[in-house]
Parts: C-alpha cells; structure tokens; sequence
C-alpha cells in the first residue's frame, strides 16, 4: 500500500492512532523500557488497532511486503546518499576553513553558539552532526566562561534542527519522496516549518534566556 493511502486510512482512525501513541508513552515514560521496547510494543499495537486495515490474504500480503521492501530500500539509498555528501564536505580543506572561522567567532555566548550551530548545520545537512562539532569545543569554551549550561544546550538544539533541512538533505528528500511530490511542489512548505520557524524560534529564544537571566 502506498504510504499516503496508509496514512489517509490513519486520519480515519483517530482513537486507534491515539491508543497507539499512548502505548509508546506508557512503556516508554511508565514502564521505563528501553526505546527499542517501546517501539517494539508500537508495532504489536498497530497490529492489533489496524488489523481491520491489513491484507489478510497472501496475494495481498506478497504486494504489501514487497511494496514495503522497495520503499524501505529507497529511503535507505537516499540517507546513504545524504550521507556520503556530508562526509565528502566534511573531508574537504574548506570545512575545516569554514569550522575554524565558526567556533571562532566572538561575541554573546548564546548568539555565537547559535549562529555556529545554524552553520554546521547548513554545511553538513546533518542536526546531530552541527552538535557534535559545537558541542565539545564551543560548550567547554562557554561552560568555562559561566554561561548557563541548561540556556546553551537548549539554543544549541533549536538552532541545529535550522539548516540541516536544505533541499539535498536526506530528511527532506525523504519526506517528498513518501509525500510522491517534486521539490518544486514541497520544499517550500518544509522549508517554512523546518527551516524558517526554527530560525525564528532561536533568534527568540536567545533575547528570552537573556531576559530570565540565564545568557
């Protein structure tokens, strides 16, 4: 089944999505099981609240399976993809160039973490990524200087989920792929909610941890 036709089935069955979400929040937060059992609880109640929903004889199951093996493995080449563009920017004399000038950029703590986080996340397409190089060097930096470690891990967060959704990044490519729409027809929409409103949310955020005291 296409995964628009599945989620179209979704919208119909609100009660069942919503059993469904909070059996993950109760294993997961009550239960305090691990986020591989809970996902794993996830799936057993998707089964038992969609089962209305699934093929039930072989010739369907045969096409569901394969449908689902082709999507799995499309989704899989694109990651792989945007990937191996991070690591092929990340190995060029220019990122190292580009790392430099942002970790060492000076002014409010908050302001440069954030600024530096948005850019490694535009260059490396990846959140985590942009974290992993900010975090060690600019938090050791800032933590040293006082800066309020709960305020600089919560700006570095927002501003990393920024511009790692540029129009080559595997999130994005995936997410037109399974919606069955071009970049022309979509990105525009993602970018606003995945680029524009967390490039807002943290030019916010900044001046408000300076107001409650803690930039």
């Amino acid at each position: 089944m296409p995964t628009y036709l599945f989620l179209r089935r979704l919208r119909r069955s609100p009660a069942a999505f919503s059993g469904l979400t909070l059996v993950i929040l109760l294993v997961l937060n009550v239960a305090k099981q691990p986020i591989v059992t809970s996902l794993l609880a996830g799936i057993v109640a998707a089964f038992v609240f969609y089962f209305k929903h699934m093929p039930h004889s072989l010739k369907e199951i045969s096409a569901e399976v394969q449908d689902s093996v082709f999507s799995g493995l499309k989704t899989i080449s694109i990651t792989a993809a945007a990937a191996g563009y991070g690591a092929v920017v990340a190995a060029t004399p220019a990122f190292q160039e580009i790392t430099d000038f942002v970790l060492n950029l000076d002014g409010n703590p908050l302001l440069i973490a954030g600024i530096a986080t948005m850019l490694m996340a535009g260059v490396m397409n990846s959140s985590s990524g942009s974290m992993a190089i900010v975090c060690p060097i600019l938090g050791e930096r800032f933590l040293a200087m006082g800066v309020n470690a709960e305020a600089l891990h919560r700006v570095i967060v927002v501003a990393s989920s920024t511009l790692d959704s540029t129009p080559q990044s595997g999130f994005v490519c995936n997410i037109l792929n399974h919606s069955h729409t071009t970049h022309r027809q979509g990105y525009w929409h993602v970018c606003v909610v995945s680029v524009i409103a967390p490039i807002v949310e943290t030019l916010l955020l900044i001046p408000l941890c300076a107001m409650f005291g803690l930039a």
